[in-house]
This record gives structure tokens, sequence and C-alpha cells, in this order.
């Protein structure tokens, strides 16, 4: 089969070589490489131009000023392939990535296929996250799961049925796009050997930071609201029983709320000890919690409110996946 990869990039100059190499050496080698450009600034159109020279199946399209979704649905639409392989730069490829991807999709029943991340680190923050950003195949249910876009292949009837990617998210356009997928019907499966490397965010900051500006297009598009209430419910309660006891003067009291979100979080700090084998995670593991969470809630509620206040310039997600349904 035909296959398309394309992936954006903006300022990639650090790694877009190692990133690129390891998509050129592939067992299977795919028909394209669509690479698009945001308009970067260091360099990275040059090393990109001077890879293509050497490689035919190398392609580079710059369009300044566009985001992941436009720059995606832009490559889509300048491949010659039936089948399309969503990756992102910041990621290292195994030399049988590619062919155990397509696999899955020698059923005619699926129509999007994902792979599995390792993550690579550097420190404890990284270790703990890697707990959630890169799951094992024994925790991921195809059913259920929402894959990212740093390691997907899927046919283009469906990106096409789906209506691509959602071009007014440039935070989170990963989940309204699969999301969006499976309204259509679209049938999802893992591939368990298509492996690639990862570096998660290395700090509390970063990790705030990302969690944050994903959190921002949920609460655009108003999905996933049931998780992000679930989770401001939570924290809310708790600021209200650190304001009582403060207002109390019962300082001492103030460890309890401490133990409720050790308790709340007790199963992700036995996943991760379980899972790292190391017992000095407790401090680590909370900050990764904390930053996931704070980032979570204030983005989404920012997000949602900003879809308020300009609803009649924003396109609600929800109406659009109802639509795309029907």
């Amino acid at each position: 089969m035909n296959v398309s990869i394309i992936t954006t990039v903006l300022n990639e100059a650090d790694n877009i070589e190692r990133f690129l190499c390891s998509v050129l050496a592939q067992t299977l080698m795919p028909y394209e490489i669509i690479v698009v450009d945001g308009g970067s600034t260091d360099g990275t159109v040059d090393i990109i131009s001077d890879l293509a020279a050497k490689h035919s199946n190398l392609k580079l399209i710059v369009i300044k000023g566009a985001n992941r979704s436009m720059g995606r649905n832009a490559a889509i639409d300048n491949s010659l392939s039936d089948i399309i392989v969503c990756v992102d730069a910041g990621c290292y490829f195994m030399p049988d990535w590619l062919e155990n991807l397509l696999k899955p999709l020698r059923d005619d029943c699926v129509g999007l296929a994902f792979g599995l991340c390792t993550a690579q680190t550097r420190n404890i923050f990284q270790e703990c996250l890697s707990v959630f950003g890169a799951p094992r195949s024994e925790d991921i249910d195809a059913n259920t799961f929402l894959p990212s876009s740093r390691s997907i292949a899927f046919r283009k009837e469906y990106w096409k049925k789906a209506g691509g990617y959602p071009e007014q998210y440039y935070k989170n356009e990963d989940t309204p796009f699969d999301i969006a997928l499976k309204k259509v019907g679209c049938h999802f499966a893992l591939a368990k050997e298509a492996k690639f490397l990862w570096e998660p965010r290395c700090n509390f900051q970063e990790l705030f930071r990302q969690q944050y500006n994903y959190a921002v297009g949920d609460g655009e598009g108003r999905i996933l609201f049931p998780v992000y209430w679930k989770t401001s419910a939570f924290y809310l309660g708790i600021l209200l029983l650190i304001s009582i006891i403060l207002m109390q003067k019962m300082c001492f009291f103030l460890l309890v709320p401490l133990i409720i979100i050790i308790g709340y979080h007790f199963r992700y700090f036995y996943i991760g000890k379980k899972r790292l084998g190391k017992k000095n995670i407790f401090w680590p593991m909370l900050k990764v919690i904390t930053g996931m969470d704070l980032g979570n809630v204030l983005g989404f509620w920012k997000g949602y409110i900003w879809s308020i206040v300009n609803r009649r310039s924003f396109c609600n997600m929800k109406d659009r996946i109802q639509d795309i349904g029907r």
C-alpha cells in the first residue's frame, strides 16, 4: 500500500535531522514524506531542503503562520496516498516502526492504527510523567483511547468524512479529531510493536504550560466536560476546606487537605512505584499530578469562558461532531 507520512514543524533545527533520518531509515519506505513548516526562523527549512535534495520522496511546504491543524490538512491535501501517517517532529522512530504501524490496517474494518511510545527520560520528574504519557499496551482500550497524532496511521477517506483536523484549534487538535473520527465510524486499533521514542516535559513549569494549552483547547471546544468538572470540583472543595481552616485559625489541620489529596491520587503513587521500581517518587509524582491538574482546571475554564464570550465567532466542537455523526 502507498503511504504518505506527514508532519508539521516550527523552529525544530535542534532535532529535525535526527527525526527525519529515523523516518528515512524505515524498513518499509513511505511513498512520500511531506513536511509543512509554519515559518521557522532557526534554519529548520535549510536542513529539510538539504535532505530533500538527497531524497526524492521528501517534500517541503512552507506556510507561514499555519498552526498544526492547518499544516496537517495542507499536507494531507497535497498527499498522493490513501493511507496517511501523522507524526511529530519531536520523536524518534525505530526502523520497523512504520511496517508495524500499518499491520492493523490490513484489516479493512480498521480505520486508524496507533503506536506505543517509549519515554526518553533524564530526571525523576520525567520518569514519573512517563507513567501518564507513555501508557503500556495492557493499560489501553483501543475502543475508548484517544491517541496523540505523534504516531498514527489512518485512511484518508475517514479524514475527509471527519472534516479534517479542526483548524480553529491550535492547542489540542488531536482530541477533537479523534472524537470526530469515532463519530463517523472509524475503528481504532493498537499496533503494539510500532514503537518510537518521545521525551516528556522535564519540569513542573513546562508540564503546567503544556497541560494548560491543551485544556484551553478542550474548553474552547467544550469537550470532555465531565472529566474536567470532576477535577475542578475536587480542587474547589480543597480550596474551600483550606479557607475554612485558615479563617478558624486552625493551621494544624492544614494537614487534612494534604492527606485528602494524597488519598485521592493514591492509585497514581502506587502505579508509579510499581512501574518505575523506585521508592523515592512521592514528591516528584505529587508535582507531576499537581502540574497536570492545575493546568487542566485553569486552562479548561479559561477556554470554556472564552467560547461563551465569543460564541458568535467560535465554532462549537460539540455541535460540529454532532453534525458529522448525522
